[in-house]
């Protein structure tokens, strides 16, 4: 199988470096060429404190020995027009659409994915209905125009060591979010305030789905999600719903008990960490989110295809939804509203 992932990796972008992490650990065993390669992923990497976050988690840490080449332009335009590529991933698809054209024209729907890792809920219908579009901050009226996809944790930054339940020094970790919180210089001392603590805090930050989330996880710690409630229909759908509720409810009975040997908090901790490792490591992001991958994926039926159009309406409200909160879009609907009332004055015609 041949894929092609196209991106032109000018900064950090999560979904997108995550989808890496996941593709090169792939790409021992599957033909993949790239179009760029986000070079802050790798361990020979200058400084990956300048990058979002301090570089934690996703950053400097793929051995340069497994760098991909990049292919050419020309061999990869070369290659749409034969049809050498089975499929196509775009990993940020809000960010770069090169080739585009050219991907349409050669490929169906089918094999052809979208991502779009963007702190809004905006779909880009006319995209939606041209390939596979995957959402990270899904909303329920997406649903027959986008599938949802969910943050991942990369593999090569997983402990090396399990921490046992009754180590733990702390209650609650010290690191409580906000915008400016980023109060650790060092990543190993970062994970280390989850590995001696049983519980921490995490919170919605651009978008629902927050990397603190999976964090917290993989260093064997407690989410305590207080909003968790409030996170919109659809959105982190493979996140473990019942396992935090049971977690927000066993903090706010123990914050004046030791609860260490409560059975309950065993059970939940043991099955936490199960289903991270099963779940949301970046190995699994291919078999959880672009399955064609493993799988032949049969075109979307003329039937769906149809129905699909009733929903692009509620999309579309969604759309404005989502832009409501920049003046700009703001200040543009009012003039386009405007010039149209101008335009019906002028030419009355204009109703037939």
């Amino acid at each position: 199988m041949n894929i092609l992932v196209i991106q032109d990796c000018l900064g950090a972008d999560y979904l997108q470096d995550m989808i890496n992490h996941s593709l090169i650990a792939l790409s021992s065993s599957i033909s993949i060429h790239f179009t760029s390669i986000p070079n802050y992923i790798f361990s020979d990497y200058e400084d990956v404190s300048t990058i979002r976050g301090r570089g934690f988690t996703l950053y400097g840490k793929v051995p340069p020995k497994l760098r991909p080449a990049v292919t050419s332009h020309d061999v990869i335009v070369s290659g749409l027009k034969s049809s050498k590529y089975d499929l196509v991933i775009y990993p940020s698809i809000r960010r770069c659409r090169h080739l585009l054209s050219l991907v349409l024209r050669f490929l169906p729907k089918h094999r052809i994915l979208f991502f779009d890792g963007e702190d809004d809920y905006y779909i880009d219908i006319r995209l939606a209905v041209m390939g596979t579009y995957y959402k990270r901050e899904y909303r329920i009226f997406s649903f027959i125009l986008a599938k949802p996809v969910s943050f991942a944790f990369p593999a090569i930054s997983l402990p090396d060591h399990t921490v046992p339940i009754s180590s733990k020094i702390r209650f609650l970790a010290q690191y409580l979010p906000n915008a400016s919180s980023y109060i650790y210089q060092d990543e190993q001392e970062y994970y280390l305030a989850y590995q001696d603590s049983l519980f921490a805090i995490t919170t919605k930050k651009g978008g629902w789905d927050c990397l603190r989330h999976y964090e917290i996880i993989a260093n064997h710690c407690i989410p305590v999600f207080p909003d968790y409630h409030s996170i919109p229909f659809g959105c982190m759908s493979s996140y473990p719903a019942l396992l935090q509720q049971k977690a927000n409810h066993l903090y706010s009975e123990s914050i004046h008990k030791n609860i260490l040997s409560d059975p309950v908090l065993c059970n939940v901790y043991s099955q936490l960490l199960l289903l991270f490792q099963r779940s949301f490591t970046s190995s699994m992001l291919c078999e959880n989110y672009y399955p064609q991958i493993f799988f032949s994926t049969a075109p979307t039926s003329f039937f769906i295809r149809c129905a699909s159009l009733l929903f692009v309406p509620l999309v579309f409200l969604q759309n404005i939804c989502s832009l409501w909160k920049y003046s700009a879009f703001r200040e543009a609907l009012r003039l386009s509203v405007r010039n149209f009332l101008v335009f019906l004055k002028l030419y009355p015609s204009a109703h037939t």
